[in-house]
C-alpha cells in the first residue's frame, strides 16, 4: 500500500490529511491558506513530497442527486492543476457533510475550546458551567484550520474504509469462487461432475 493524501478544498483553506503507509489509518496533517494559485500548489507539492504520496483524493461537493455543481467544476478545474503540479493522480470523491462531521468531531474531543465548558446543569454535572474568555481571532483561525484538517481525515478514512471493504468483498468472493471449483473457475470442465477424464 502507498500513502494518500486528501484534499477538502475551502474559498480560504484546504483542509489536508494523510494515510498511513499501510493504507488503513488517515490522520490530519494542517490546512493550507489559499493566498494565490502559486503558493497554494507549491504547499500542496510540499507535503506530498514530504509525505511521499502517490496519488491525491480530492473532495468534490456533489447536489442532491450527485449531480455536479458549480462549486464542484471549479474544484475539478483547481484539481488539474495540482495533477499538472505533482505529476500524481487524482480519485475525486463526494465531501457533502464532511466539514459538518468534522465539527461534531472537533466538538466531542473538546477542540473547539468554546466559550462554555458544559451547559451549567447542576443536576448533570454538580457543578456550575465554568465560562471562558471569547477565544480571539488567532484561536478562531486555529480551530477553523483544525476542522479543516478534520474534515479532509473524515474524507479520506470513509474512502479507505470503503475500499478495503471493497478489497475484501471481491477476494472473498474470488476465495468462494476458486475454492468451490477450481476447474470451473479457469473455464475448464470439472472431471468430476461431467465424468470426463
Amino acid at each position: 500500500m502507498t500513502v494518500m493524501i486528501a484534499l477538502d478544498v475551502g474559498d480560504r483553506r484546504i483542509g489536508v490529511a494523510a494515510s498511513d503507509p499501510t493504507g488503513l489509518l488517515a490522520s490530519p496533517v494542517g490546512a493550507i491558506i489559499r493566498n494565490d494559485l502559486g503558493s497554494t500548489l507549491d504547499g500542496i507539492r510540499s507535503v506530498v513530497r514530504e509525505r511521499g504520496a502517490t496519488a491525491i483524493l480530492v473532495g468534490v461537493p456533489l447536489g442532491l442527486l450527485g449531480e455536479a455543481t458549480s462549486r464542484s467544476e471549479t474544484i475539478h478545474s483547481l484539481a488539474d492543476r495540482i495533477a499538472a503540479h505533482t505529476g500524481l493522480p487524482m480519485v475525486f470523491r463526494d465531501e457533502r457533510n464532511t466539514s459538518l462531521d468534522a465539527s461534531r468531531l472537533a466538538n466531542a474531543v473538546d477542540l473547539a475550546g468554546g466559550h462554555v465548558d458544559a451547559l451549567g446543569d447542576a443536576s448533570a454535572t454538580g457543578r456550575r458551567a465554568r465560562l471562558r474568555p471569547i477565544p480571539s481571532v488567532r484561536e478562531r483561525e486555529a480551530r477553523r484550520r483544525r476542522i479543516d484538517a478534520l474534515a479532509a481525515t473524515v474524507l479520506l478514512q470513509a474512502y479507505l474504509d470503503e475500499r478495503r471493504r471493497f478489497e475484501d468483498a471481491l477476494k472473498d468472493a474470488l476465495d468462494v469462487r476458486a475454492g468451490d471449483n477450481e476447474a470451473d473457475f479457469l473455464g475448464m470442465a470439472d472431471p468430476e461432475i461431467d465424468g470426463t477424464r
